[in-house]
């Protein structure tokens, strides 16, 4: 095995990777070096019931598409759910002369129904605006608390027709803070 430092950076962390480590259970394997999946991991740090609050940025080019399909948030395995306590969203590089203009709202809401109206809506208004102003989107109107999320957790357009206008040459991003954490239900 190489000297670690000569390993080079893996910056897309994928719930598929491995990361090396000891194991700790009392018993023949005790002290042994394994193999430990992301997923595992962060199901078993995520089963003891600590949040994680994770930043996402949301680029130009994948707003200008966001009405055709959705930028997960949180990916979920068939075994987990997740408990979403909060969201924050900031629009950046919003500029009367370079800007995207969204006809509709977007969401932030579960990939799989679990027959609840649970979703955060982010007004268009908000999104538009020029000022760079941080939001906190609530559960919509007539929802209740979100309970465990089935699926991932995507930010999407309300409509699958309406795309946003460019005007000028957008360097939009959204910004959005999600802080969460996820319950092995297996």
């Amino acid at each position: 095995m190489a000297n670690i430092s000569t390993y080079i950076l893996d910056t897309g962390i994928d719930i598929n990777d491995k990361v090396i480590g000891t194991d700790g259970t009392t018993g023949e394997d005790q002290g042994k070096t394994k193999n430990f999946s992301v997923s595992a991991l962060r199901s078993f740090i995520g089963s003891g019931g600590n949040f994680v609050t994770k930043k996402i940025t949301v680029s130009t080019a994948q707003l200008r598409t966001i009405h055709t399909g959705p930028v997960v948030l949180i990916d979920l395995t068939d075994n987990e759910v997740a408990d979403v306590v909060s969201v924050i969203i900031k629009t950046s590089n919003q500029t009367s002369q370079n800007k995207l203009n969204f006809p509709d709202a977007l969401t932030i809401e579960p990939a799989i129904s679990n027959n609840t109206s649970y979703n955060y809506p982010i007004a268009a208004a908000s999104l538009n605006n020029t000022s760079n102003i941080v939001y906190k989107p609530i559960v919509a109107a007539g929802g209740t608390d979100p309970g465990p999320i089935v699926g991932d957790v995507r930010f999407k357009s309300t409509s699958s027709s309406n795309a946003p206008t460019e005007t000028g040459t957008a360097t939009t991003e959204v910004t959005i803070w999600i802080t969460y954490q996820i319950i092995d239900i297996s």
